[in-house]
């Protein structure tokens, strides 16, 4: 007999609670970072996508809050009987790539051996189908884990 999913919020277990948070997680991490970027934090602490497909996309990716829109008199407080629009949240588009994760990780395995065969300082590869123009793999050395970038020079991304 399937009971379906239990959600722990039926449980009412004194003490626990639960915090929804949005965040970005980059499973493929280093071998991807180039070609994915990462969000970070603006100068007014606002997430924003930087480089890779994060900055190119960050308007699409970060979608709109909701908000209230409501008249108010001169001292900013709400007019109980005037006009009140409710804006919902929009959430952000998906990005869907060609990337294979197989190859990519060959791809990034291969690069940092012939670097270091050849004792390269850098180095980047790109595999496409040539019917298709679509990127299978790419990958850039040195890497950076896009999870965890306030770890990296800069010049790492």
């Amino acid at each position: 007999m399937d009971i379906g999913p239990i959600e722990m919020s039926e449980f009412n277990i004194s003490g626990v609670t639960f915090k929804q948070d949005n965040l970005r997680f980059y499973p493929e991490s280093s071998t991807s970072g180039h070609l994915t970027g990462f969000l970070g934090k603006d100068n007014d602490d606002t997430p924003k996508g930087y480089f890779g497909l994060e900055g190119f996309y960050n308007r699409e990716l970060q979608g709109r809050s909701g908000k209230l829109v409501q008249e108010e008199d001169a001292f900013s407080r709400p007019i109980l009987v005037g006009d009140r629009k409710m804006i919902p949240a929009q959430d952000g588009d998906n990005i869907e790539t060609s990337i294979d994760r197989t190859i990519q990780f060959l791809v990034s395995q291969k690069l940092k051996l012939g670097i270091e065969k050849y004792g390269a300082v850098s180095g980047s590869v790109v595999v496409m189908d040539p019917a298709t123009g679509q990127i299978i793999a790419m990958s850039s050395f040195p890497e950076y884990d896009p999870n965890n970038y306030s770890n990296y020079s800069t010049e790492s991304y």
